[in-house]
């Protein structure tokens, strides 16, 4: 059945009246884009604008942050255990999960396009998971709350295969995922602000309906999963 929309709620802190992944925007918009799917500790899961593939997601921190390991160690610790119930419950209907992470920081804002702390869920892991490992010389990370060393800089994250990797002051460009994603899937309209078709997402959408996400959290131990 097609997934219903659910408004985020706009009582958090950190705010940015200009951030497309803050509260305030995600509760004025009505596009399909901001469809809340779920939410975790601290972050919401939101189908990605210029969805390449279906299911191909966001995980937007909730608090206006640059980076994913700005949130902390503790935050990081509840956090992981949320995104592999995420990724397990999702796997079966769209295809095997890779997570990533361009980290901005205040001295270096040139990463990131969007400057708020969001991960990409791209459902491209058996076809990119060996492009991306050799693509730089990553540091291997022994858990996701590892990655509150990288606190305050800039970074590269992969996770693929129950691995996390990292990678310091990162020079991949703006949108470098999206650039190898469009590459192994043989698109040019790689970057979000270009991409126009707006079929994979519809089709994220109407598979969410029975997909039973919340209901996995739930039973998993998440309770701020959902609205």
């Amino acid at each position: 059945m097609p997934w219903s929309r659910i408004s985020t709620a706009a009582d958090e802190v950190g705010d940015d009246a200009d951030c497309p992944f803050c509260p305030g925007h995600l509760t004025a918009s009505t596009a399909e884009a901001d469809t809340l799917l779920a939410r975790g500790p601290g972050v919401n899961l939101l189908p990605t604008v210029g969805m390449m593939v279906p299911g191909y997601l966001l995980v937007t921190a909730q608090d206006h942050v640059l980076s994913m390991a700005d949130l902390g160690a503790d935050h990081l610790a509840d956090l992981g255990p949320w995104l592999d119930t995420v990724r397990r419950v999702l796997t079966p209907q769209f295809g095997q999960y890779l997570t990533f992470e361009h980290g901005s920081s205040a001295a270096d804002r040139t990463g990131a396009c969007i400057e708020h702390a969001h991960l990409h869920l791209i459902p491209l892991a058996d076809r990119l998971s060996e492009r991306l490992r050799g693509a730089a010389s990553w540091e291997v990370l022994p858990g996701f709350t590892d990655l509150v060393s990288y606190g305050g800089a800039s970074y590269a994250y992969l996770h693929v295969s129950g691995t996390h990797l990292a990678l310091a002051e990162p020079s991949l460009g703006s949108q470098w995922i999206r650039r190898e994603a469009g590459e192994v899937l043989g698109l040019d309209d790689w970057d979000w602000s270009l991409h126009r078709d707006q079929q994979p997402l519809k089709e994220t959408l109407y598979e969410f309906g029975g997909i039973g996400l919340d209901a996995a959290l739930a039973e998993a131990g998440h309770h701020l999963a959902g609205p």
